[in-house]
C-alpha cells in the first residue's frame, strides 16, 4: 500500500511540474508578443475565451512588468493585447478567462490543455499560430 502512495506521489509531483512548465512556457509567448506594435497590424484568428486564458496565465506568471519591475494588472495586460491584436476587449476579461479554464472534455478542453498537448507533439510558438 505504501509502493503504491509513493507512486501516486510521483506521478502528481510530475504531472504539476509538466503544469508549471507549460505555463511558464505560455506565459513568455505572451510576454514575446506584447513586444510587438499596432503597426504590424497583427490579429488574433481563435476565440476571445483562448486569448484571455493565455492572458491570464501570463499574469499569473507576472512576466509582464513595468519599468520598474512591478507586475502589471490582468486588466492591463487585456487593454495592450486586445488593443494589438485589434480584438474587442470583453466587458469582464476574469469571468471570461475563468469560463475558459472550466471547460472540459476532449472536444472543449480549455485552451492550456490544448496548449500543452501542442507543445508535447513538439510544435513552437503556439500562441502565435492564432494570429495572422
Amino acid at each position: 500500500m505504501e509502493k503504491n502512495t509513493e507512486q501516486n506521489l510521483a506521478v502528481v509531483r510530475e504531472r504539476m511540474m509538466r503544469l508549471r512548465l507549460v505555463r511558464e512556457q505560455l506565459a513568455e509567448e505572451v510576454r514575446l508578443l506584447m513586444t510587438h506594435t499596432e503597426e504590424e497590424q497583427l490579429r488574433w484568428t481563435g476565440s476571445v475565451t483562448d486569448l484571455m486564458e493565455a492572458l491570464y496565465c501570463a499574469f499569473e506568471q507576472e512576466v509582464v512588468t513595468d519599468e520598474d519591475g512591478i507586475p502589471a494588472s490582468f486588466r492591463e495586460i487585456v487593454r495592450q493585447c486586445c488593443r494589438l491584436l485589434h480584438v474587442k476587449m470583453p466587458s469582464n476579461p476574469y469571468e471570461t478567462a475563468t469560463r475558459g479554464r472550466q471547460r472540459k472534455g476532449v472536444k472543449n478542453s480549455n485552451y492550456l490543455t490544448r496548449y500543452q498537448r501542442m507543445l508535447e507533439k513538439g510544435t513552437h510558438n503556439i500562441l502565435f499560430l492564432h494570429i495572422a
